[in-house]
């Protein structure tokens, strides 16, 4: 096992094929002048070494980085290429690590789908499970490719928060503070429940703990009655910060009706349910939107 230790970026350096072997390379240079810490396997490992030492890598690093070439070159053992084995075990190490980052570079050298029909395959599995863990991109250079790395990997390293488990996140303006706090009494009796009062003037990370607290919440929801300025924008940066189109989280977006200015809010995504409705039927319009995911998890 090869490996330079330098910084606090760990990368697991995949196998790539024969044809992009001077990218491989070029990249080690780069990433040995950023000071980013980089493991690979070398070539002439045995096939069952290689799936150990794979699967060892993968927990002993933050990040994996595959170069996507255009030769396919199965292995029997296997029952398909080492890069693509190596993706797929990224993938398996994704579902249990939300932390983890995948990169996937296509160096732009490649103009056009490869003439192989397995690795054009391999490409368009990979083009069809992008989400906002897994980076793909086309940078001529690895420098840029490196850049990208070392921008998104030191701004995923948030503060861990305590946050906790809940079927029922209720996030809302601290001018709305009344009136979600008796919708919080009023969900209690049949769901958990947490909430987040943001206040402006505060120097709390809202961000990083909102959304960490999102991924561990059944149906986030964010309340809004006099502060419609206020949901109008954070419904969108918070969408776009837990993933945007890649995310299969529900959000629920809802206001109340007393305030006129609340039926003009004009955000509208996948994954985004709107409702402007009495403050009486609130509580009831939110439990709704909960059961209906849950019943959706159960089918």
């Amino acid at each position: 096992m090869e490996e330079h230790l330098v910084a606090n970026i760990n990368a697991f350096l995949a196998t790539t094929s024969s044809d992009a072997i001077k990218f491989f390379n070029e990249l080690i240079g780069v990433l040995y002048h950023a000071q980013i810490s980089y493991r690979f396997i070398p070539e002439n490992e045995s096939i069952e070494r290689f799936k150990h030492k794979t699967n060892e890598l993968l927990n002993l690093t933050n990040c994996s980085i595959h170069i996507i070439g255009d030769k396919y070159e199965p292995v029997e053992a296997l029952g398909m290429s080492k890069p693509e084995f190596q993706y797929y075990q990224a993938l398996k190490h994704l579902k249990n690590n939300n932390e983890y980052r995948i990169f996937i570079w296509r160096p732009a050298h490649y103009k056009d789908l490869p003439k192989d029909k397995k690795q054009r395959e391999f490409i368009f599995n990979i083009l069809n499970n992008i989400n906002e863990n897994i980076i793909y991109s086309t940078h001529q250079s690895p420098i840029m490719l490196v850049e990208d790395i070392r921008s998104i990997m030191v701004s995923q390293i948030p503060a861990k928060f305590d946050v906790k488990e809940t079927e029922i996140y209720l996030i809302f303006n601290e001018i709305d503070e009344q009136p979600a706090l008796t919708i919080k009494d009023l969900l209690s009796d049949v769901a958990s429940v947490e909430t987040t009062s943001i206040s402006l003037s505060s120097d709390i990370d809202y961000d990083n703990f909102i959304v960490q607290q999102i991924k561990k919440s059944v149906l986030p929801v964010i309340y809004f009655k006099k502060a419609t300025t206020w949901a109008n924008y954070f419904i969108k940066e918070i969408w776009r910060k837990t993933g945007g189109l890649s995310s299969k989280k529900t959000f629920l977006l809802i206001g109340d009706e007393s305030n006129p200015e609340n039926k003009n809010i004009n955000f509208s995504a996948p994954n985004v349910q709107k409702i402007i409705t009495s403050e009486e039927l609130i509580p009831l319009e939110i439990k709704v939107a909960l059961d209906n995911i849950k019943n959706k998890v159960q089918v």
